[in-house]
């Protein structure tokens, strides 16, 4: 794990003082509180460059019979429990494999999907997809697996009618918002969320909304002040 020092230099050298303060103010807050930004993603357009996969991978859609092999391979995160609930919503899961060892994956769903935090999960409008969870292996780092199985999926949905695809990250994943700032994917608003003393608080700026972005809690009815 790198030493918060040593991440504040190398946010410093590769994006800048004021990102890097965002980054220590939000770990800083998150020490006494659970508080979360999260950057809302749209991509609508195809990047052809990017629909062919490096030499010697291929791809496809996973189903609950080839993704149960995972179960017990913590390397790949993908517990039992998760994929049996992706999969019983209806979410598809994309794989990139090099021969028959799989380098990467992403998720896909067009219903409210759960965000690992809190019994909070995100919604979106109709005409869109999300996609989650993405995971590319350390072994296969650095071979563009990201966004050709994205925008390979883009193709796919744009297909059968959809608008596009969105995603969300945390608004301090530097890394994360500029692989999707690479890859087409356009800033469409913000969303809010934090936590005291058992009390949520839940927003979603206007221009979010537009793309039917939403905070809801699982556990109860939408609350979103």
């Amino acid at each position: 794990m790198t030493h918060p020092l040593e991440r504040i230099h190398n946010d410093l050298k590769d994006y800048g003082l004021l990102p890097t303060f965002k980054d220590v103010f939000l770990r800083s807050v998150n020490r006494v509180m659970f508080m979360k930004v999260l950057r809302c993603l749209k991509v609508e357009a195809v990047q052809p460059e990017l629909l062919d996969p490096p030499k010697g991978y291929r791809g496809v859609v996973l189903g609950y019979p080839e993704l149960r092999k995972y179960f017990d391979a913590s390397e790949y995160e993908l517990p039992r429990s998760f994929v049996e609930q992706a999969c019983e919503k209806g979410d598809r899961c994309y794989g990139l494999f090099r021969g028959d060892t799989l380098g990467a994956y992403q998720w896909y769903s067009t219903r409210t999907t759960d965000t690992g935090w809190h019994a909070l999960a995100v919604g979106f409008a109709d005409q869109y997809v999300y996609m989650y969870k993405a995971f590319t292996h350390p072994d296969h780092r650095g071979r563009r697996l990201y966004p050709v199985g994205v925008t390979t999926m883009l193709v796919d949905y744009l297909e059968c009618g959809y608008k596009g695809i969105v995603a969300v990250t945390e608004t301090n994943n530097f890394a994360a918002l500029n692989s999707c700032h690479r890859m087409g994917f356009t800033d469409c608003g913000r969303l809010f969320a934090a936590i005291l003393l058992n009390h949520y608080f839940l927003h979603a700026d206007a221009e979010s909304q537009a793309c039917g972005f939403r905070l809801t809690r699982t556990d109860r009815p939408l609350n979103i002040i």
